[in-house]
């Protein structure tokens, strides 16, 4: 079971820390849709870090102290996602800290340059969850493609679909079932004995989701006179690559579908929210 207060607190903790100063957010994509069944789940086999290293501050030398971080206070963490804790997974190798079958910590530091310090981190990241149906039907998000050939690839961008009727409310219905969902993207998830992502390729129904169900979709959301009128040119990182994606956008609806992202990201699941991710 999680518990979103005690997470909102541990993240706190990261960016008061004098020896890490990383404000870090830790969004699973579901608390927009306000269902606390999400909550309650028996285990939680992976969880998402995103940190923002402090100008001056090299992502390497942040990586490394944010793993040892959580390395000494897994309990803390275990205590959040309600399962012991099995492997710290970074951009180098994966650092086990307990036995298999538990939760992966899956760590993303950003720099000051990639992701500059003119704005919360969950403002980067709330832009960035509302435009991936845009990012999807335009082809530039990084788990797109490599739909492919990664499971986990497949699990992201079929499931982050169930979140946009939370979001687009206004737009055209085109998205997969729940069911479709589930026979889709259960597929080998990271072996709990080395933590390796494995390569298998992506099933026929698979692709039929994607193509019939989830792509239209999100072109529809796209293209739809529910977003607005007017083109600007606007630039996203990718959570995922750690690349910064150029893209063209219409109107400002998404503007309103990021401020959902924020608004439930702080509020969901949490008794009180927790100021300092907004600060």
């Amino acid at each position: 079971m999680i518990n979103r207060t005690a997470l909102l607190q541990v993240l706190n903790t990261l960016q008061d820390d004098v020896e890490l100063q990383l404000e870090t957010i830790a969004p699973f994509g579901f608390e927009v849709m306000d269902d606390t069944r999400f909550l309650d789940q028996d285990r939680i086999s992976r969880i998402h870090l995103y940190s923002r290293a402090p100008a001056g501050r090299s992502v390497a030398d942040a990586e490394t102290k944010l793993s040892e971080w959580i390395t000494q206070n897994c309990h803390l963490m275990s205590d959040v996602v309600g399962t012991p804790l099995s492997w710290v997974i970074g951009p180098g190798d994966p650092r086990r800290i307990g036995p298999p079958g538990g939760t992966m910590v899956h760590l993303k530091v950003f720099d000051a340059v990639t992701l500059p310090v003119t704005a919360p981190l969950l403002d980067a990241y709330s832009f960035y969850f509302a435009l991936l149906p845009h990012l999807i039907a335009s082809g530039q998000l990084y788990e797109y493609q490599k739909f492919a050939l990664f499971p986990s690839s497949r699990r992201f961008v079929l499931q982050v679909s169930r979140t946009w009727p939370f979001l687009y409310p206004n737009a055209p219905w085109a998205g997969p079932s729940s069911c479709h969902l589930t026979a889709a993207g259960n597929q080998a998830r990271r072996s709990p004995n080395t933590a390796t992502r494995p390569e298998i390729p992506a099933s026929a129904i698979e692709w039929e989701v994607l193509n019939k169900e989830v792509v239209p979709y999100a072109k529809n959301i796209s293209a739809s006179s529910t977003m607005g009128s007017g083109r600007r040119w606007k630039e996203i990182l990718d959570f995922h690559s750690g690349d910064v994606v150029r893209t063209e956008v219409i109107g400002d609806a998404y503007i309103m579908a990021a401020e959902r992202v924020r608004i439930a990201y702080r509020t969901f699941g949490v008794a009180v929210p927790a100021a300092k991710v907004d600060e």
